[in-house]
């Protein structure tokens, strides 16, 4: 016989969870694992990026640096120049010297770098500086 008295007065820290409260926690714990992982996958993406601003940002300042240990008069004779990076994809930068001053001994030189993001999209980037006939 079944003791009628025992199932009638348990107490609370005798019931098991319903089928209610393990479909919400298990509902929540969904919600925080995909929260999770799409902040990781964001944060790759993100780094991904950075690295590439990063490679091309390193491009145009060496190439920046390589034209100020050029000679003034080559510098000065070029106007606009492209040239294709490989260490980006699609990468590809253009060099505009211009004469901007009212004295010829100072050009302003803008490299200006482009390629194919990670997702596809295009990204630039845009260095500027002066070069002087006699340095700055």
């Amino acid at each position: 016989m079944v003791n009628t008295k025992f199932i009638l007065n348990r107490t609370k820290s005798n019931h098991a969870f319903t089928l209610i409260e393990m479909v919400v926690a298990i509902g929540i714990t969904a919600i925080v694992i995909v929260s999770i992982i799409v902040i990781f996958v964001n944060s790759i993406v993100l780094n991904r990026d950075a690295k590439e601003k990063h490679i091309a940002s390193k491009i145009c300042q060496n190439k920046i640096e390589e034209l100020r240990n050029t000679d003034y008069a080559t510098v000065a004779a070029i106007t606009t120049q492209t040239i294709s990076v490989s260490e980006l994809k699609n990468g590809s930068m253009t060099l505009t010297v211009s004469n901007t001053y009212t004295t010829s001994d100072i050009r302003e030189v803008t490299v200006s770098l482009s390629w194919t993001g990670s997702k596809g999209q295009t990204k630039n980037i845009n260095e500027t500086t002066l070069i002087a006939k006699h340095g700055l």
